[in-house]
C-alpha cells in the first residue's frame, strides 16, 4: 500500500437509510475494495475466512472471531487471503452506527469508562483520566459472545419486532459495555474477550518491573532488586511462571520490538539496537536473520513495500 494509493470517504447516507440509527452488513472483502475513511462509527466483526486488516498504513492479521473498532476518521480496508482454492475468503459482519445518534445516546450514559470509549468512537478528544488513546481497537472473541450479541442486534434490525428500536438501543448499550470491559474503556489497544484468568502474583509482580523499565536497561539483575529477589531465585521464577529462561524471553522480546521499530519509525538499525539493549551487532543481525529469514534491513525494504512503513 503505496503513499500515493487512491481512498475513498464514505458517508452516512450511503450506508444507512433515512429515519435508521443502525445497519448491520454481513459482506465478503475483495482485493479491489478501496482504502477508505467515513463519518460514522464502525464495529467490524470477521465471521469468517482470514486475511489482512490495514489501519493507518498498519497491516494486521485477521481470522474469524477478531473484533475491530474503527472511530470516525481512521482509514481502513480489509485484504483476503488469496491462495488457489479460496475466493471470497474473507467474510465480515460491519456494525455501523449512525453519528448523531450515537452522539445524543452519549449525552446520557452514566459511567465515564462507556462515555470515554463512544467519544473516542466519535473521534473527539477524551478525557485526561482515560489515558492515551490508539487509533484502534481490536478483540479476539475467544467464546464468541460479542458475535452472539451482533446476532440479537441483526434479528431486531431484520425482524423489526414489536418495540424493537427500544430493544436495538437496549442492545447497542449491551455492546459498548461489552467492549467497554474487554479494552478496559479503550486503553487497550488489543484485547480478548473473556480475558484469560487472573495472572499468578509473581508473574505479574515480574512483568510489571520489565515494563517499567526502558527496555535497553533491562537486565536479570535490575530485575531482580526491583522485586527484591536474588538473581538466582529470579531465573528460577522465571523458569517456573513463564517456562522459559529469562535470557530467551528476553531475546524474543527485543527481536519483536526491533521488528516493530523497523516498521513503525525511521530510526537506524544501530539506533535501534541501541534502544533495545543490543550491543553486539554481528548477535543481533544473526538472531534476526534466524527469526524472519531476511536482514533488518531487507525487513524494513519489505515493510516498505508493503505501505506498513511510517
Amino acid at each position: 500500500m503505496s503513499a500515493g494509493r487512491t481512498r475513498k470517504h464514505y458517508l452516512t447516507k450511503e450506508v444507512l437509510e433515512p429515519g435508521h440509527f443502525l445497519t448491520i452488513q454481513d459482506v465478503y472483502e475483495h482485493q479491489w475494495l478501496l482504502e477508505h475513511t467515513h463519518d460514522f462509527p464502525e464495529m467490524i466483526y470477521v465471521l469468517s475466512g482470514s486475511g489482512t486488516q490495514y489501519i493507518n498504513g498498519i497491516d494486521i492479521k485477521a481470522k474469524e472471531g477478531d473484533v475491530y473498532l474503527i472511530p470516525i476518521g481512521t482509514t481502513h480496508v480489509f485484504r483476503p487471503t488469496v491462495n488457489a482454492t479460496s475466493v471470497n475468503s474473507l467474510r465480515v459482519r460491519n456494525v455501523i452506527f449512525r453519528t448523531e445518534w450515537l452522539e445524543d445516546l452519549n449525552g446520557i450514559l452514566m459511567d465515564p469508562e462507556v462515555k470515554n470509549l463512544t467519544d473516542w468512537l466519535l473521534g473527539r478528544p477524551v478525557s485526561i483520566e482515560s489515558g492515551p488513546q490508539p487509533f484502534w481497537l481490536q478483540i479476539t472473541d475467544k467464546q464468541a459472545g460479542i458475535r452472539a450479541q451482533t446476532e440479537r442486534m441483526k434479528a431486531l434490525v431484520e425482524q423489526q419486532p414489536p418495540l424493537f428500536q427500544t430493544r436495538l438501543t437496549s442492545s447497542v448499550l449491551d455492546l459498548l459495555s461489552l467492549l467497554c470491559l474487554a479494552t478496559n474503556g479503550g486503553r487497550l489497544q488489543q484485547a480478548e474477550w473473556p480475558p484469560e484468568p487472573d495472572m499468578h502474583p509473581m508473574k505479574a509482580l515480574i512483568l510489571e518491573a520489565l515494563q517499567a523499565m526502558p527496555l535497553g536497561a533491562v537486565s536479570l539483575k535490575e530485575v531482580a532488586q526491583r522485586i527484591n529477589r536474588s538473581e538466582r531465585q529470579l531465573s528460577r521464577l522465571f523458569q517456573q511462571h513463564f517456562e522459559m529462561s529469562f535470557v530467551s524471553y528476553m531475546q524474543e522480546y527485543r527481536l519483536q520490538e526491533s521488528m516493530k521499530l523497523l516498521e513503525q519509525s525511521s530510526s537506524t538499525v544501530k539506533e535501534i539496537m541501541s534502544r533495545i539493549g543490543f550491543e553486539d551487532a554481528d548477535h543481533y543481525y544473526e538472531l534476526f536473520k534466524r527469526k524472519t529469514g531476511v536482514t533488518p534491513g531487507q525487513y524494513r525494504r519489505q515493510a516498505l513495500k508493503r505501505g506498513t512503513l511510517f
